[in-house]
């Protein structure tokens, strides 16, 4: 069984009748970020592996879509003296982790002197 950690980016309900009433016309979308017992992430689990639970009742999930959305981050590069020596194998290390950006993946540079 999976623990699923509900990343709240955002949470949109739609209800005809208001939210927090019993309705059978109640529907939502929930972004989530599915993790194993390791806190790694699952990327290949069906929605029948999934229980949604409100207010204690189960949920009936109607789809469940995998969506890739782009990795911002930043790469802190220390140059100060005492890296001189391994200099090259730090460049090196930058430069295989920025190749497998993906097209929309966005990557500061920083360089920084301790």
């Amino acid at each position: 069984m999976y623990k699923i950690v509900i990343s709240i980016l955002w949470l949109m309900l739609i209800c005809a009748c208001g939210i927090g009433q019993d309705s059978p016309r109640t529907q939502g979308e929930l972004n989530l970020i599915i993790t194993d017992k390791d806190n790694n992430f699952v990327g290949d689990i069906t929605k029948d592996e999934i229980m949604y639970l409100m207010d204690g009742k189960e949920q009936n999930i109607v789809s469940l879509e995998k969506q890739t959305l782009p990795l911002i981050y930043v790469l802190a590069v220390d140059s100060s003296g005492s890296m001189r020596t391994i200099f090259k194998d730090i460049l090196n290390a930058g430069k295989s982790i920025v190749s497998r950006n993906n097209q929309n993946d966005l990557t500061l540079l920083m360089r920084f002197i301790s």
